[in-house]
């Protein structure tokens, strides 16, 4: 699957963020609240078809945007749902380092656990901003469904974010791309003088091998854990590389990075 990078225009314009062109359909959806901030602070943007997630930021990475609704009409709905959801949650994984899931409405719903569901506002007025009036919207949808979906998503290394609204998601987004930007800023900041890089403190063997495994392109802390519970030592699982694949969240594509490093003779 083609990876979507921050590409410069002809004029040279490096684009701070890319917005999804179908997140842009709803005029008081989150995109549109972002575009308006980001314009607001004279920060440049683009708007265009992302083959995977809503939001492409530097530092690879990558937001994919989803509604409570979104997510419960996906295990509720058809058989191809959560395939779908899945796939998506694998490909941000596996292209990008920090792939992140928005939940959006994840902080204003209420889980009844004892009656097995979720209430989702659907209107919400007030007079004098100290009393609100909220209609809710009751859905057959267990909150251990709804709960373990989230544990899923970050065993694959996928980082869970829950929202109140749009204008929130709006924000969060805008928010990340701030600290992203003040980090890259600060990055070529201190290129200008001399660094001393240590390795981290290692503390036991198990965080070492860990820490051996996540070297390799496209293994994080987790996957590299997750490797090491299957395969119990680090020679075996080297030695295992193919059977990676049956992971969750390890592509073929990765294998075959991984595959490079550990078979080009050295060449200085």
């Amino acid at each position: 699957m083609k990876v979507c990078y921050l590409q410069a225009t002809l004029f040279g314009e490096v684009p701070s963020i890319v917005i999804d062109v179908h997140e842009t359909r709803s005029e008081s959806g989150a995109a549109n609240i972002l575009i308006k901030v980001l314009e607001k602070n004279n920060i440049t943007y683009r708007v265009d078809h992302l083959p995977i997630g809503d939001y492409l930021l530097p530092d690879e990475t990558v937001i994919e945007r989803k509604t409570v609704m979104d997510l419960i009409h996906t295990l509720k709905g058809s058989q191809k749902g959560l395939p779908r959801l899945e796939k998506q949650i694998e490909s941000m994984s596996e292209k990008y380092s920090n792939p992140i899931l928005v939940i959006e409405g994840g902080l204003a719903i209420r889980k009844d656990p004892i009656n097995k569901c979720i209430y989702v506002p659907i209107k919400r007025t007030t007079k004098n901003h100290l009393h609100y009036i909220v209609v809710e919207k009751k859905i057959r949808f267990s909150p251990k469904a709804y709960e373990a979906l989230k544990q899923e998503t970050e065993k694959q290394g996928v980082t869970v974010v829950e929202t109140f609204d749009a204008l929130h998601t709006a924000l969060f987004i805008y928010q990340k791309l701030k600290d992203i930007l003040g980090k890259e800023k600060e990055r070529k900041r201190r290129k200008q003088v001399p660094i001393i890089r240590l390795k981290p403190k290692l503390s036991s063997i198990s965080q070492q091998q860990i820490f051996f495994l996540a070297g390799l392109p496209g293994i994080s802390t987790v996957r590299a854990q997750k490797i090491l519970e299957v395969f119990k030592t680090p020679m075996k699982a080297i030695q295992n590389v193919d059977k990676w694949k049956q992971l969750k969240g390890i592509g073929p594509q990765t294998i075959k990075e991984i595959k490079k490093i550990l078979y080009t003779e050295y060449s200085p």
